[in-house]
């Protein structure tokens, strides 16, 4: 695979990410995966310093930047955290508005999962992010009128899952779609070599092999 620039997957909390970024970390040739989300002053605590500057988490001191695009600094605070490591693939699940920074230092793919099987998530942590940002899409501007903590949630999901689909059509960025790791295989190889840039039978074997649906209850 030709890693000339690294491999950034823009997605969602509780989209299914974890499973397919580690799938994708053992199975592409030669990736050196980030297990975590490297632009997430939570999940990076050696670069925490730097990202609360610009990256978004659920912390009190960086929430706003959750619906934010970044400041004049934010290319400097990329090269002063990943440009200092010798990773060649991360995802980001927190920092939705950014992708024309991320785009200028990485080939990014969006992954996204419908609000159906996105919802109610099974932990705390990703209440906790929507409540958050929702808070941050109204400091920004959103007109925004949910009162409950799930129905905060989900129309703060509404509003990024729209925007990653906005961004990533005006851009040009690949959009791979939960519901399609689980189409024909030949299908779902010329997405992956859209989206990734490559089109091995490593990745496919591994999503064929370990994809499994599971039902959500309503919320």
């Amino acid at each position: 695979m030709d890693w000339t620039k690294p491999l950034l997957m823009l997605t969602m909390p509780n989209s299914g990410s974890t499973w397919f970024a580690n799938l994708l970390g053992k199975s592409l040739p030669g990736c050196r995966y980030y297990e975590k989300e490297f632009f997430n002053p939570v999940c990076n605590m050696k670069h925490e310093i730097i990202l609360r500057r610009n990256f978004g988490s659920e912390l009190v001191s960086c929430y706003r930047n959750i619906a934010s695009a970044g400041s004049a600094d934010i290319d400097d605070d990329i090269v002063a955290t990943w440009g200092r490591e010798n990773y060649t693939f991360t995802k980001e699940c927190q920092s939705a508005f950014k992708l024309e920074a991320f785009l200028r230092h990485f080939r990014v793919f969006a992954f996204l999962r419908p609000e159906a099987d996105s919802f109610p998530p099974a932990r705390a942590r990703v209440w906790s992010f929507y409540e958050h940002a929702w808070h941050s899409l109204v400091y920004h501007g959103y007109d925004l009128h949910a009162e409950s903590t799930p129905a905060r949630a989900v129309e703060a999901f509404r509003v990024i899952y729209r925007h990653i689909v906005t961004d990533a059509e005006r851009h040009g960025v690949p959009i791979i779609y939960y519901d399609d790791l689980f189409g024909e295989r030949e299908v779902l190889r010329e997405l992956l070599a859209k989206a990734i840039g490559y089109d091995g039978d490593a990745v496919l074997d591994a999503v064929v092999a370990t994809r499994v649906r599971t039902a959500r209850p309503p919320y």
